[in-house]
């Protein structure tokens, strides 16, 4: 790389490991030789300096990132931390030509026990989220297949923070999606109006694969002006990083992220538009959840901008990237055709990106993926709670069987997660609607009426499901009924001691009673 120069007493030039620099241009097109990293870490002993005070610095950072040194400072920490074998690894994974570890099944079987062991050690609210999908589907969510894809973002030497990664992972779709999407694979259909617009916009794009196989993901920031919240931007982010592991090998290989800025057209987000965006507190917030969260490993990631305000919001995209993307993390300085060039030696192929010779980003070929992109969900994600088992060696589908249950769905069993289950709580407030009818009927009146309320519940959508081992299955109308029935007389119970308890002088809610009744209202 022309230009190089790297000031840390233990980062140097000669290592082409080592280069995490920037790269500017002058107006022909060679390197300046402004590249440098770690700018105040200009003699042999600063390191030891920066070391003395960096848990100050890293606190002071972490707050409010302000000045490029400082990002400087830390990744030359981060750099001077790795062994040789994994800056070469580094330079690798950034070039695109990294090879895949070899997952021998004895490696697969150690490293899932490894990170099991740790989900089942974690405590505390982060692993609600997860408790929520294992209990809803054990069968996709405990597969190795699912929990190897944390193990390779983070490795397979490092149960404890894939075990971390997979907590963040349900803990932030919960918080985007909701829990009625908790166990799907997102799709188009599932983003709602105003993350179909932003995404419509071609803000976040796919750009195919790099010369590895890789997917690439391009983001054009001048692109975000249409969005009503941080949210929008946060869902468009995770179906694109879903739909880059549907590639091959994808989950091994990593993805290449491009934030791209280079002589962009003022159709868009204006420069202090822009320069707000990446200073807000959703999207500092936000980003730092989302990348420690998504299943698959940065293996490269390119900055390219010619705008000078943007060197500081650049500082703070590595702050929230992680030391894995930061040691990964370049930025190239110059115009459209000069960032082009430099991201061909990376292994990026310019054939297809969607900015025109003026800098307008074009949407054509984008439009086209996207409706590419229904009919292919359409075909894949349709029925993907039903679960795909054969009876009998035959390939018939046996359409009652669930991996999980939908959100309208009512549960039949014991316990909280069956309590709070959506289905569930919709259920009793649709029988306390018909309580003081059911309390005036005779008993084959009641039986009637029960039987009514099941038509009603199932002919708004829901059904009466129960598990059966991993799997959930659609139970008879008589099951079904009985669970109506089960509700009456609970609701009864719950009543009564409310009653009792006011009469009593007690605050409502909390006796072991209520407890019990808990219990027996989710047969």
């Amino acid at each position: 790389m022309i230009g190089t120069t790297i000031t840390s007493s233990k980062v140097s030039a000669n290592e082409p490991q080592s280069m995490f620099l920037t790269q500017s241009f002058n107006s022909s097109g060679r390197g300046t030789g402004n590249s440098s990293i770690g700018r105040n870490d200009s003699t042999g002993n600063s390191s030891r300096t920066l070391g003395a005070n960096q848990n100050k610095k890293d606190a002071t950072n972490s707050r409010a990132p302000t000045a490029p040194s400082s990002a400087d400072a830390l990744l030359v920490k981060e750099l001077n931390a790795l062994s040789i074998h994994e800056r070469q690894q580094v330079y690798e994974d950034i070039h695109g030509i990294s090879s895949v570890i070899e997952e021998t099944p004895e490696l697969i079987e150690k490293s899932v026990h490894a990170m099991q062991v740790e989900l089942k050690r974690t405590r505390g609210n982060i692993r609600a989220a997860y408790d929520k999908a294992i209990f809803l589907c054990p069968t996709k969510f405990m597969s190795n297949e699912f929990l190897l894809q944390f193990l390779r973002c983070e490795g397979f030497d490092r149960p404890k923070k894939a075990a971390a990664r997979c907590l963040n992972y349900f803990d932030f779709k919960l918080e985007m999606f909701g829990y009625e999407k908790l166990c799907k694979t997102i799709t188009l259909d599932d983003l709602d109006e105003d993350d179909r617009i932003f995404l419509s916009t071609g803000a976040l794009q796919m750009l195919g694969t790099d010369r590895s196989g890789r997917p690439i993901i391009v983001s054009f920031p001048r692109k975000r002006r249409i969005f009503k919240s941080f949210v929008n931007i946060g869902r468009a982010y995770w179906y694109i990083h879903q739909v880059a592991l549907e590639y091959p090998d994808a989950s091994k290989l990593g993805a290449v992220v491009i934030m791209y800025d280079a002589g962009i057209q003022s159709d868009c987000a204006t420069p202090d538009e822009q320069f707000r965006q990446y200073y807000h507190m959703n999207y500092l917030k936000g980003g730092s959840k989302y990348f420690s969260s998504i299943p698959i490993q940065l293996a490269g990631f390119h900055f390219c901008h010619n705008n000078p305000r943007l060197v500081v919001p650049m500082t703070t995209i590595q702050f929230i990237i992680g030391t894995h993307g930061r040691v990964r993390f370049r930025v190239h300085n110059g115009s459209h055709t000069e960032c082009m060039y430099i991201l061909m030696t990376f292994g990026i192929s310019m054939r297809n990106f969607p900015v025109d010779e003026s800098g307008f980003v074009t949407l054509d070929d984008f439009h086209k993926w996207i409706l590419q992109r229904q009919a292919i969900e359409h075909s894949k994600y349709h029925n993907e709670h039903i679960a795909n088992i054969t009876n009998d060696g035959s390939n018939e589908k046996i359409s009652e069987m669930m991996l999980y249950p939908k959100a309208n769905d009512i549960l039949l069993g014991r316990g909280k997660p069956f309590q709070i289950h959506p289905g569930n709580l919709f259920l009793s407030d649709f029988v306390d609607k018909y309580y003081s009818r059911y309390q005036t009927c005779r008993k084959y009146e009641k039986t009637t009426l029960t039987i009514q309320i099941v038509a009603m519940v199932k002919q708004s959508g829901s059904r009466f499901v129960k598990k059966d081992g991993k799997f959930w299955v659609c139970v008879d109308d008589d099951r079904a009924r009985e669970k109506v029935s089960h509700t009456f007389r609970n609701l009864t119970i719950l009543k009564n001691n409310s009653s009792n308890n006011k009469s009593n002088g007690k605050e409502d809610g909390g006796g072991s009673s209520d407890g019990s009744n808990n219990n027996s209202s989710n047969k």
